[in-house]
């Protein structure tokens, strides 16, 4: 046999051979190329209930207030006039501001805690002649409320959350007294701090992905507070006392990090 006709037989039956290979491949290798994850089940797994947030507030309040104030005849004990006012009411916008952490545990529960400061513009107002002798009148509302409250959650679906809150409140009060007896007039202005237990409930839903808006009830019991105690005049004594609450809805927006 012709040596060339044996290498041109050789050669041209390499060359189909690859050229069937490379063919045959083709559609495998296509097939093997991996598919890229959706971007909208990538942001449904990204929970936002586990890390820290802050958050600014926006709402409205009102406050009960039962004072009692009363003018006694320092001799002999007597009540020479008095005033007293369950549930004296005020009312009026609020803006805030808060940082919190929470945990998810995996199970639908979340967990968490947080601190917040609010600007409440809430002020009560009463006034009380006591026939032709006597007066008393009073002004009163809470400068600011500092809270540190725990939170306990639980998550419906992707993008909601239930929760209740509970902790203690701090307050500072402001207020402006007047009390008159015959010809004599006593007149103060007076602040105190108090603490309060505090209560709520909101619902929290996803807005972005790092951001929610929450919408809550709180409700806080300051307890009795004196406020002013001393004399008027050589003959009769002032003192007043008050005992507090207060009830708030508020929208939170917050960013989680």
């Amino acid at each position: 046999m012709n040596t060339e006709a044996v290498k041109l037989a050789l050669t041209s039956l390499a060359f189909v051979t690859a050229a069937t290979s490379a063919h045959a491949g083709g559609p495998a290798a296509a097939d093997a190329e991996p598919e890229l994850a959706a971007p909208a089940a990538a942001l449904a797994s990204n929970s936002i209930w586990s890390g820290f947030w802050i958050g600014a507030s926006m709402g409205s309040g009102s406050s009960a207030y039962d004072i009692g104030a009363h003018i006694t005849d320092v001799d002999t004990g007597d009540m020479l006039g008095g005033l007293d006012l369950p549930d004296l009411g005020g009312k009026g916008g609020l803006i805030g501001a808060e940082i919190g952490w929470g945990h998810e545990f995996g199970n639908g529960w979340v967990a968490g805690a947080q601190l917040d400061y609010t600007s409440p513009q809430i002020k009560a107002d009463a006034a009380l002649n006591l026939g032709p002798t006597g007066t008393i009148s009073t002004t009163f509302r809470p400068k600011f409320v500092a809270s540190g409250l725990l939170r306990l959650g639980y998550v419906v679906n992707d993008s909601t959350m239930i929760y209740g809150l509970a902790g203690e409140s701090y307050s500072t009060f402001h207020g402006d007294a007047e009390a008159g007896y015959g010809p004599d007039l006593a007149t103060a202005t007076y602040g105190f701090g108090a603490f309060g237990t505090t209560i709520g409930a909101g619902i929290e839903t996803r807005l972005g992905e790092m951001t929610s808006l929450k919408l809550e009830y709180r409700a806080t019991d300051f307890g009795d507070v004196g406020l002013i105690a001393g004399p008027i005049s050589d003959t009769a004594q002032f003192d007043a006392a008050m005992a507090t609450s207060s009830q708030s809805v508020r929208a939170t927006l917050a960013l989680h990090f």
